[in-house]
């Protein structure tokens, strides 16, 4: 039975001379694995690479079948078109950040449809905002949060520590210890997770703390081991 589902693009490998190898957030598989055949060929209009960049959103045609791990569409066309993601750059570099993340945190657990509710959403975000400085760190609280990892209580004068391991909020501890984040880091990730909350404008360091603990807290509560290379340069751009 062929279906058309949607997805975004998450990475790519080069296949033979003309072929290509894409990960894709799917809406109905989660992620799932497509090889694209002649993807690579320059026809008129050009190379097709450009419908393949990080987070592009696009429309395929499978043969579904059971225990099947990668599929050869029959078609693909783009699905959406978000005319400043891949033109702005400081956007483009969030979007590679967004794909990494997800490909690098995601596993068969998080295959439901939540998952690309809230990718589609926050692209839609990230192409109306211009209030850049945020946006990572409010993209990786939600991927805490599509997970079920979210962390307990708020920031406050009696509970200003916020342990990564017990995930939660903690009086004062006088040596800190490795897994608790202390000061302006740990009063903007409860704001993070505050809903309706103006964000308060943390300079950059603060903003690179958090995110950093924040990757961190990930992957204690997944029980995983990667490193986000696109983190690095965001802190580039947002320096």
């Amino acid at each position: 039975m062929t279906e058309t589902c949607s997805g975004f693009v998450l990475k790519t490998f080069p296949y033979s001379e003309s072929s290509l190898i894409v990960k894709v957030l799917s809406d109905s598989y989660g992620i799932i694995t497509l090889m694209v055949r002649g993807a690579r060929k320059r026809g008129r209009s050009g190379s097709g690479l450009a419908l393949y960049n990080s987070m592009s959103h696009i429309t395929f045609s499978i043969h579904k079948k059971e225990n099947r791990d990668m599929f050869s569409p029959s078609s693909v066309s783009a699905a959406k078109f978000y005319p400043s993601l891949h033109t702005d750059f400081a956007k483009t570099q969030i979007l590679l950040y967004m794909a990494e993340s997800i490909y690098k945190s995601s596993s068969k657990e998080h295959h439901g449809n939540e998952l690309f509710v809230f990718v589609e959403s926050e692209m839609d975000k990230l192409e109306k905002t211009n209030r850049l400085q945020h946006f990572p760190q409010q993209f990786i609280c939600g991927l805490i949060q599509v997970y079920g990892i979210t962390p307990h209580g708020q920031y406050s004068d009696e509970t200003p520590q916020f342990s990564l391991n017990e995930s939660t909020f903690l009086p004062p501890f006088s040596q800190i210890p490795a897994d608790r984040v202390d000061g302006p880091a740990a009063k903007y990730i409860s704001e993070l997770f505050t809903e309706g909350i103006e964000l308060t404008d943390y300079d950059g360091n603060v903003r690179r703390e958090t995110r950093r603990r924040l990757e961190e807290y990930l992957r204690i509560h997944l029980d995983a081991k990667f490193n986000l290379l696109s983190g690095e340069i965001l802190e580039m751009v947002f320096s």
